[in-house]
């Protein structure tokens, strides 16, 4: 279908793809996005995380909550790519996204928490 129905978009070589998928996928990358506007407006909101203690793996614990939140962001992205069902892209922003943003700005406030109870 030529024309802007509006309903579907096409990408060269891809095929039809529809604007929830579009959305979805947009709203997928929007931990990744925060961390970048966090890290180049305010530095020091995310400051917590680079600093030790507390510690796991040897490593600060804002480090690895950051890569595991990454990483949980990226699942959900993963599977908006790969799933043609509308619902399950739904899933995946509930299960995956939505935390994974959370975390990420609940995740200074945590380390610092965590750093004054130990203290």
């Amino acid at each position: 279908m030529t024309g802007g129905s509006g309903d579907r978009d096409s990408l060269p070589g891809r095929g039809p793809v529809t604007t929830g998928r579009r959305v979805a996928q947009v709203m997928a990358v929007l931990p990744i996005v925060a961390w970048v506007v966090l890290m180049i407006v305010d530095r020091g909101f995310l400051a917590p995380l680079y600093q030790s203690p507390p510690e796991a793996l040897g490593l600060p614990l804002g480090v690895v909550i950051l890569v595991v939140t990454a990483g949980w962001a990226a699942i959900g992205l993963a599977i908006i790519q790969t799933s043609r069902v509308a619902l399950i892209w739904i899933l995946a922003i509930v299960v995956f996204t939505v935390p994974a943003l959370l975390a990420l700005v609940l995740e200074p406030a945590i380390i610092v928490i965590i750093r004054n109870i130990t203290t």
